[in-house]
Order: C-alpha cells, then structure tokens, then sequence
C-alpha cells in the first residue's frame, strides 16, 4: 500500500523534474551561446517550472517520517531549493549583464556603436561599475545553493540506476558550487575597487 501510495504522488514529480531540468539546460545553453536575452527568458521559463515542480514535490511531504524514504524526500527538498537558489543567481547575472551585452561581446539589448578603442574600454569600466554591485546578491543565492548541497551524501546514492551515474553527478555539483563559492569570495574585492582603479569616475 505504501509503495503504491509512493508511486501514485511520485510518477507527476519525476514527470515535472525533468520538465524542469531540460529547461535549464536551455537556459546552459543560451549562456553558453551568450545569448543574454534568450537566457534570461528561459531562466524564467526554469524558475516557474521550478515552482511548479516543488509543489508537486511537497504532496510527497508525509514520507519525510517514514524511517529511510525520509532522507531521501529531504534530499529532493535540497536539490529543488539549490535549483532556486541558482536560477535566481542567474537571473540576476542576465539581468545586469543585459543593458551592457554588445559592449561585453555578448547578445543583448546594448546599444554600443563603437568608437575608438579608449571609449570601449571606457564604456566596459563604467559597466563594471554597475554590475559590481549585484555580486553580493548572486553571492547570497550561491551560499544558498551551496549549504543545501551539502546536506545531501552521495554515499547513500547508487553509482549508477540504469546508465545514468547518479553519485558522481551529486560530487561534480557539489564541488562546482563549491568552486563558485571560492571563486567569487576572492574575486569580489578585487571587482569591488578595480573600476575606481581604472579611473572610473
């Protein structure tokens, strides 16, 4: 009776899991081809279908006191609040970057005409200057991310159900957010003064 009651509410969230995980990697794929307002559009695409995903997720709520299905249902609960947490990251990124995307070499709404080599590089430390301070806020949601992911152990995971390789996917994310986490902790004072160091005002 459990295992069917499990299935009964788990068969729409599998279903509305990897709905949202091939929206956001559309989302990786637009970043990539930096295309910055196609990002953005399916960033927000992944964070309703995100929203909708978890709350399916939450009618699954009651096995978190069945003794083992327990602490596989909080891992699911992590897994969706870090997604959360890095798609508003990104959302920030993408929307900061957006006015500015032609002068940064990316595709956006920027409408830089050019000009001589000292005013591109005039213009792209004036856009440093704005973007800088969204940094804090994509730091807060990349701690997030990051202290949800740690709560989850790879150990209890399978190498492998079927073909896909389940364990070492949960360690490249950790350690990818991790990375992230170092990377921007020591690049933010360096972003934070490197404008006014290049003369801007």
């Amino acid at each position: 009776i459990l295992s069917i009651l499990v299935m009964v509410f788990a068969v729409p969230v599998v279903s509305s899991f990897k709905e949202t995980k091939n929206k956001g990697e559309e989302a990786v794929k637009a970043i990539k081809d930096q295309n910055l307002p196609l990002a953005e559009e399916k960033l927000k695409d992944t964070q309703k279908s995100l929203s909708s995903t978890y709350t399916k997720y939450k009618r699954l709520e009651w096995t978190k006191f069945i003794p083992f299905l327990g602490r596989y249902w909080k891992d699911g609960q992590n897994i969706l609040e870090a997604g959360e947490a890095g798609v508003k990251a990104g959302l920030v990124l993408t929307e900061a970057l957006n006015p500015y995307a032609d002068v940064l070499g990316f595709k956006g709404e920027g409408s830089f005409s050019g000009g001589t080599a000292e005013d591109r590089i005039a213009k792209i430390v004036e856009t440093l200057a704005e973007i800088v301070p969204k940094i804090d806020q994509i730091q807060v949601q990349i701690k997030i991310a990051q202290e949800n992911l740690a709560e989850i152990n790879p150990q209890h995971y399978p190498e492998k159900i079927k073909e896909i390789e389940v364990r070492s996917q949960i360690t490249k994310t950790q350690e990818m957010i991790d990375q992230a986490v170092i990377t921007l902790n020591e690049a933010k004072p360096a972003l934070k003064v490197l404008p006014e160091v290049l003369g801007y005002p």
